[in-house]
């Protein structure tokens, strides 16, 4: 019996740690999660796969496609295209502006797909006024953390903590139990980010504002080489200076593709196609000397091929949920698949040139790319990246506004003042939102975020492992014996802390899995009302402000905004103490803590 338990043990560490580390991918980690789990034989197959039937797993899941309905009928479109107009030149105007708009459409929406539609909005706006980008892209994130703490269904935390009292056979959250500290929280939240929070933000532009004006002007070609071409037989290092000028970004022969180093270095042969990168002088005395033509039929007097002429530059950027995390840019194939070049990688705030094809992407990556309009529409269909810092027509069924903002307020409305359940209600407005054609099946189903789901699959069961094997009993002890001296006030308060400070290091999700059983024993060993307990918890899980890791749009924004790990620390430290104090404060006053 002690060997299964710190096999348990030992299984939950390694399967947080997979989590963090994002070495494989959320589905494998979950499926192992759950096979370990079962193998312990410390729980039954029932637990180990209740993450699959939980009610908040069901509700996540309808809430994604609530939220893609809104979305792809443009609901939030005209809010958003008002701010710009109404900014006024004041990055404070502007700050108080979003913060009422994103804080808003996050208590009722998945905060994810709300930030990824912001990001483009809020750097359109920084390029109009000249602001940086780095002084309100932060706030972005930190504005839908603070709307997504007002209701029940503003955030997956929340219905999580949920989820799990009512299991427990507690009485579970109204929908706008929160909305009193999660006010509190974003009014403090608005003043801070207004004041302290703009001083201790950095100042840095987006990843494109920051190149060279010769490297804006730069244009993308194709030539192929003749056979009385002095390249003919060479390669591009061995031509000299008179290529130095021109990037190679690749050379076609035959099937073959050859990228980098590879392609300057290579004997190249007659009838190799060039792909070459300058600006419009280099490009075109390049091929005067190397005595190339053009790939494209246009009159010699043009000089420049049109495809030329069209591309643009683009910031693409790696979702948390990216499929091609961990990848290689070489093996992205993004060239061939969408028409782009890959110039250039940023991370945490540092621009990567040079040897990109064994660069491994990882979340929140910044891809600047060059590409035509058209490419970029494909791009945007696809899915794969959040497109930033280009207008990119989004396809909306603007006739459908009003009827997905109905639907969204009816399972509102219902869930106030209905006793029907939350995840009945989502469900049919999630119906309603494919019935009506707001959205389509397929948007629907890409609508729902597979690595969240998938990470609630694999850690919901955790929490309740944890408790069938005796070990958060023995955790309950071990706190209720160092807090026994302790006013109930103040073990609420630690609790709160300590999630807080987890959550900076595992996901949100993790944390309220693996807490809120804590939470709901201590109460239960000082025969206290759980709620004081189970809203620390909540509100601690969420409140993810000194690190991107704990909260997927804090990563979103790391990247357009040029942000490093110790730019949150800096900003979010005095934020997450003056949180901490007004959670001491105000959770007794609001939810009295009482004997029961």
């Amino acid at each position: 019996m002690l060997l299964s338990k710190y096999f348990l043990i030992g299984i939950i560490v390694l399967s947080l740690w997979l989590y963090i580390s994002q070495r494989l991918p959320y589905i494998v980690v979950a499926l192992f999660t759950l096979s370990g789990l079962m193998l312990t034989g410390e729980v039954t197959t029932e637990v180990a796969l209740s993450g699959f039937s939980s009610s908040a797993t069901i509700t996540i899941m309808a809430m994604f496609v609530l939220s893609e309905g809104l979305l792809k009928t443009g609901s939030l479109n005209d809010l958003s295209s008002k701010l710009i107009h109404s900014t006024r030149g004041s990055i404070q105007r502007g700050l108080f502006l979003l913060a009422l708009i994103v804080a808003f459409a996050s208590a009722f929406m998945n905060n994810t797909p709300v930030v990824m539609l912001m990001v483009p909005v809020v750097l359109s706006l920084c390029r109009e006024h000249q602001f940086f980008a780095s002084k309100l892209l932060m706030p972005l994130s930190f504005f839908a953390i603070f709307g997504g703490t007002c209701t029940v269904m503003g955030t997956s935390t929340n219905l999580l903590v949920d989820d799990i009292w009512r299991v427990s056979g507690g009485e579970g959250f109204s929908m706008f139990d929160f909305t009193p500290l999660g006010l509190v929280f974003f009014t403090v939240g608005l003043i801070y980010m207004m004041t302290i929070g703009q001083k201790l933000l950095p100042k840095k532009q987006s990843f494109s504002a920051l190149l060279p004006e010769s490297k804006k002007s730069s244009f993308v070609t194709e030539v192929i080489v003749t056979k009385s071409s002095p390249l003919n037989g060479r390669s591009v290092v061995e031509f000299g200076s008179k290529g130095k000028r021109i990037a190679v970004v690749e050379v076609i022969r035959g099937e073959e593709v050859y990228l980098g180093e590879e392609a300057h270095r290579m004997k190249l042969r007659e009838k190799d196609a060039l792909i070459i990168e300058g600006t419009v002088q280099d490009l075109t005395h390049f091929k005067s000397v190397a005595k190339t033509k053009l790939a494209t039929v246009i009159e010699d007097r043009e000089r420049v091929p049109i495809r030329s002429l069209e591309m643009k530059f683009a910031e693409l950027v790696v979702p948390p949920d990216a499929m091609m995390i961990g990848l290689r840019v070489q093996t992205l194939g993004l060239n061939r698949k969408y028409g782009i070049k890959v110039i250039a990688v940023q991370r945490r705030g540092r621009q990567h040139h040079f040897d990109l094809r064994r660069f491994r992407l990882k979340a929140g990556d910044v891809l600047l790319v060059q590409s035509t309009e058209e490419d970029l529409e494909k791009v945007k269909e696809s899915g794969e990246f959040l497109i930033v810092d280009h207008r990119i027509k989004h396809l909306q069924r603007k006739h459908k506004s009003k009827t997905a903002v109905s639907i969204m307020a009816a399972v509102v409305f219902a869930a106030v003042f209905t006793e029907l359940p939350l995840v009945s209600l989502a469900l049919l407005g999630a119906g309603a939102m494919i019935s009506t054609r707001c959205l389509t099946v397929k948007e629907a189903v890409s609508a729902i975020d597979a690595n969240v789901i998938f990470l609630l699959i694999g850690t919901i069961p955790l929490g309740e492992a944890l408790v069938q094997a005796g070990l958060m009993e023995e955790a309950v002890e071990v706190l209720f014996s160092f807090g026994r001296e302790l006013s109930p006030i103040w073990v609420v308060s630690l609790l709160y802390l300590l999630t807080n400070l987890a959550t900076s290091l595992l996901s949100n999700n993790s944390v309220a899995v693996l807490f809120s059983p804590l939470a709901l024993g201590l109460a239960a060993q000082m025969n206290l009302d759980p709620k004081p307990f189970l809203m620390a918890v909540a509100f601690g899980a969420s409140a993810c402000f000194i690190s991107p890791i704990g909260y997927q749009t804090n990563l979103i924004v790391m990247g357009p905004g040029g942000y490093s790990f110790r730019d949150y620390f800096k900003a979010g430290v005095p934020l997450t103490i003056l949180l901490w104090a007004i959670v001491t404060l105000l959770v007794p006053v609001f939810w009295p803590i009482q004997v029961l």
